[in-house]
């Protein structure tokens, strides 16, 4: 009996002891849920203040950033094509690259078999694409992850066009045609062809890209649609939907701070120097560009991309303001001052294309424009001229160093038996762009 009593006395002070622990951990559990749910609640003040922009953007936070880019023409999009190649690089990130140079057989829908190397040979999916398409959501999708965020940016037609036809004036159909006709009839050949757009336009039954609405067709849509027509704002509508941000050229300062907020990223991730910019006109009268007649008239034949620039610009001041106006101002003067600061760090010099020191600091430049580019300062130390190459490196380079990397780092999986995947080795055999020669854009 003695032997029952001392077990049942210990029985009973386990029970006690449990007892104590248990009412201690619920002490300390409810003040760490109520800490918790106090972070929470001011979360909440902040997301509803915010309220219309967060719910707009919730799905494309993402932890580094899985991006797609659509790079429409002579719109500063390789300025920020720049911006992603950097964060991309700085990141270890997987670009969807072409096949073959740096553009996704433009003027063709994009297509998923146009990419390098096909998305389950390295995991699945890409995390950036941000060459130079024609859109087509279906095909996008089957490359890219379902938490993408989807950008784009357009420019005032006012201003894109006359833009457009003098850097591809020796290039689209319509645009030569016009070039031609204006030595005889002693006018500017912007001016000639916007007199007579559609004569010359529909003259050229293998049309370009450019000749009417260029961005309309970037964007996928059918550029001779009528802008009243159900096809037109169907397509609209879609794009209002796929896309998270549509920037804006001339408030690109603004978009930078938006596209910053939309993917969670840093400051120092999205300083920039313009890309690609041209110096001056050729073959054409200054006054013609100040013509109101003739903006009518770029207004009149490109409709579609007025009507594009205009919705998008109306959303993206509504998106301003969820951001808060305030705010923004503080964020676009903090972006000067750290674009001031890496202009003084990097830049020798702004030059055209015939006073550039180094090969690799060289732009694409058609015969029509002047386009600027950038002599880096010498005596860098090399952790700094690193960073400055990044940053001034045009597209056509840094696509290739990209890609070259990509390439080894994908080749060395293959060869160590890291990607079980036969078809790949067979396929990059056969790519042109995985030969082991370098990369020709």
């Amino acid at each position: 009996m003695a032997m029952l009593r001392g077990v049942a006395s210990a029985f009973l002070w386990l029970v006690l002891l449990a007892s104590a622990v248990s009412i201690l951990c619920y002490l300390v559990c409810t003040r760490f849920n109520s800490e918790i749910q106090l972070d929470v609640g001011h979360s909440t003040q902040v997301n509803i203040f915010h309220k219309e922009y967060e719910e707009q953007h919730t799905r494309s936070k993402v932890l580094h950033g899985d991006v797609v880019f659509l790079k429409t023409h002579k719109t500063a999009s390789s300025t920020f094509q720049n911006i992603l190649f950097r964060f991309g690089e700085k990141n270890n990130l997987t670009f969807a690259f072409p096949i073959q140079g740096h553009q996704f057989y433009y003027p063709q829908d994009f297509m998923a078999s146009y990419v390098a190397m096909p998305p389950r040979a390295v995991g699945g999916r890409f995390h950036m694409l941000c060459s130079h398409m024609r859109f087509h959501m279906a095909e996008v999708a089957r490359v890219m992850s379902d938490n993408a965020t989807f950008l784009s940016i357009v420019r005032s037609p006012d201003t894109h066009f006359e833009s457009v036809f003098h850097y591809y004036e020796n290039n689209d159909p319509a645009f030569i045609a016009a070039k031609n006709h204006s030595d005889r009839v002693n006018k500017g050949p912007f001016r000639t062809f916007l007199e007579s757009a559609e004569t010359f336009y529909k003259r050229n039954r293998k049309r370009g890209p450019f000749g009417r609405n260029p961005m309309a067709f970037d964007f996928g849509l059918n550029p001779n649609a009528d802008v009243s027509s159900r096809e037109f704002r169907s397509g609209l509508a879609q794009l209002d939907v796929a896309f998270d941000l549509v920037m804006i050229t001339e408030r690109f300062d603004e978009s930078v701070i938006l596209a910053k907020e939309i993917l969670g990223w840093a400051m120092e991730d999205v300083v920039y120097l313009s890309n690609n910019k041209r110096a001056k006109i050729h073959n054409d009268k200054p006054l013609e560009r100040e013509d109101t007649r003739l903006t009518e008239m770029i207004r009149r034949w490109n409709a579609l991309d007025v009507a594009l620039y205009e919705h998008f610009s109306r959303r993206f001041q509504r998106q301003v303001e969820a951001f808060g106006v305030g705010r923004m101002r503080r964020e676009v003067d903090a972006l000067r001052r750290e674009v001031s600061a890496r202009r003084e760090e990097c830049v020798a010099s702004e030059v055209g294309v015939h006073e550039i020191k180094e090969m690799e600091m060289m732009p694409y430049a058609p015969e029509s424009v002047d386009i600027l580019g950038f002599n880096m300062k010498s005596g860098l130390e090399p952790r700094t001229r690193e960073r400055c190459l990044r940053l001034l490196l045009p597209e056509p380079h840094y696509h290739a160093r990209l890609f070259r990397t990509q390439r080894r780092s994908w080749m060395e999986k293959l060869r160590y038996g890291r990607i079980i995947n036969a078809g790949s080795v067979a396929m990059l055999s056969r790519s042109p762009t995985f030969a082991l020669s370098s990369i020709h854009d």
